[in-house]
């Protein structure tokens, strides 16, 4: 799975782009101009029947996060960074029905790597189409790209490198 983010990408023209993989769904937005860039999310099944995750992979930038380095807690987080430790918060409780930050397995090399998560339950979707045009996915795909955007800011307008390996 792509980065959440590719800021280097210079797309011209603005547009959504939707690939159906086996294991998953990949929604491209591409975006044009000064903060340009390609954003991808994606949407997995979840484990009940009619439950999905809606997610941003984040590889392995969050790996120093979780052998609790630098004082790592959800709580001295965020109070600097206070998306990203609500988010992480989240996590540690298992609560992907707020949007939470967790290791997932990533289904195309089977590695760990850290995703802003979020589960949908309840949506019925026979198609991909059907699935992609839901209105609770499309809710939580824009909840969990606005939150992954803001962890971006909240990462580039702190001196982190306590915190995130870069």
């Amino acid at each position: 799975m792509h980065q959440f983010l590719d800021s280097d990408a210079r797309p011209t023209e603005r547009r959504t782009v939707v690939r159906a993989q086996p294991a998953y769904v990949e929604i491209q937005s591409h975006g044009t101009g000064r903060h340009g860039g390609i954003t991808y999310t994606y949407v997995t099944r979840g484990e009940a029947p009619g439950s999905f995750i809606v997610a941003t992979c984040w590889g392995h930038d969050f790996d120093q996060l979780s052998d609790g380095r630098a004082g790592a807690s959800p709580d001295i987080v965020r109070r600097r960074l206070p998306v990203l430790g609500e988010l992480m918060a989240n996590g540690v409780e298992r609560r992907l029905d707020r949007g939470a930050l967790v290791r997932l397995p990533d289904p195309d090399d089977d590695g760990l790597k850290w995703f802003v998560a979020l589960l949908v339950e309840h949506v019925d979707a026979p198609t991909v189409r059907a699935l992609v045009a839901h209105p609770r996915i499309q809710e939580a795909c824009d909840t969990i790209l606005t939150r992954s955007l803001v962890v971006h800011q909240e990462l580039r307008a702190v001196e982190t490198g306590a915190l995130v390996r870069h």
